[in-house]
């Protein structure tokens, strides 16, 4: 097949989408087929065309969509890695070229910059179901308006599919394709725990973006009122890293709790070696690809119940246990019981994963027309 992948970043750009695209560029190519890409970004590689983002953005949009239309005109299928900012012009780049169209829904990106805003308090399933005004109202209807101009929707779980169903795309239209993690290439002799000397400590691990619905600020509280062996770790980086390391301040226990900021995968490797357990208590996860990460080093874990989190407990029982949001006394009485290391778990490779996503695009792509 001759494919289009329209996303918004792509490396050297950070982040999960960037990533995807690139394993999915090498992956589909090296197994013979016809792949390109048109990105957000400076400089220009093969098979990937960019728009600078130093163009303005009305102008930057129609860019885009212009190279994604022209770059489709003998392609059998496009996969678009978001609603919106890739979303909006490859859809009617798409609709205009009348090429089948794939996309991919990480997460609600409306609700994403809605709870930018730390007076905002309303969780994802409350905020589907309600109207809003000005910017997060225009930014609804462009992801509802291109989820509904696209032959199929790919989420990374269950829970994003019952999202989607509520935007109001039929349930037959979304496949729901697992995430998969990179495996570590590396990890070093450096004894953590003897380097921040943490010997003899239990240590909560947390991997997350320092934004409210992560809820960083709720294990500080829990971690306030369990022994003084306990440490909590966050690796992370974000708007919510001041307000957190002050509410550390004002209980406390600031000596207790270490903020890493963002740190590479070697060192993080190395955290989630050296720690006695994950810990994420968040309102929102998509998909929470840091509980996969944290198994196959046999990290106990324990996650909210809110989300996509209940769904890596079907998937690693012994592994993960849920709790209910935002319940200190729960999580209280199971962060203090003793924690082993369990046996490491083998995830499925990202070769499984691009294939799944292929069988997916190959029902819809032309040459099955």
């Amino acid at each position: 097949m001759r494919i289009v992948i329209a996303t918004g970043i792509f490396p050297p750009d950070i982040g999960g989408p960037a990533s995807l695209a690139s394993h999915l560029l090498r992956s589909w190519r090296h197994l013979g087929h016809d792949v390109v890409v048109v990105a957000y970004g400076e400089g220009s590689e093969e098979h990937v065309s960019k728009i600078s983002r130093k163009t303005p953005l009305p102008i930057r949009y129609i860019l885009f969509a212009y190279r994604t239309w022209i770059l489709t005109k003998d392609a059998d299928i496009m996969f678009i890695q978001g609603a919106v900012s890739e979303g909006l012009p490859a859809t009617l780049a798409g609709m205009l070229r009348r090429i089948p169209r794939v996309m991919r829904i990480p997460g609600d990106y409306a609700w994403e910059m809605y709870r930018q805003d730390p007076r905002t308090t309303e969780l994802l399933d409350d905020f589907v179901t309600k109207r809003h005004e000005r910017k997060i109202y225009l930014l609804e209807r462009i992801e509802r308006w291109t989820s509904k101009h696209v032959h199929a929707l790919i989420t990374p779980s269950e829970y994003l599919k019952h999202i989607v169903n509520i935007w109001g795309v039929p349930e037959k239209n979304v496949h729901v394709v697992l995430n998969t993690v990179s495996p570590f290439s590396f990890v070093s002799d450096e004894d953590t725990r003897q380097q921040y000397q943490l010997d003899g400590k239990k240590i909560l691990l947390c991997v997350a973006r320092a934004v409210p619905w992560k809820r960083f600020d709720f294990l500080i509280r829990v971690l306030s009122k369990l022994s003084a062996e306990h440490v909590l770790v966050l690796a992370g980086d974000g708007p919510m890293l001041g307000p957190w390391k002050k509410e550390a301040e004002r209980m406390g226990i600031s000596n207790r709790v270490m903020f890493l900021g963002r740190i590479g995968r070697d060192a993080l490797a190395n955290w989630y070696r050296a720690s006695d357990a994950l810990v994420l208590a968040s309102s929102y996860e998509g998909y929470p690809f840091v509980v996969a990460e944290a198994v196959s080093f046999g990290l106990t874990c324990f996650v909210s119940d809110k989300a996509g989190n209940p769904e890596t407990e079907v998937q690693y029982p012994e592994h993960v246990t849920v709790l209910p949001y935002n319940d200190e006394s729960v999580w209280l009485e199971k962060l203090s019981m003793d924690m082993a290391r369990l046996p490491c778990v083998q995830n499925r490779s990202f070769e499984q994963f691009a294939n799944e996503l292929l069988t997916v695009l190959k029902t819809y792509a032309r040459i099955n027309d």
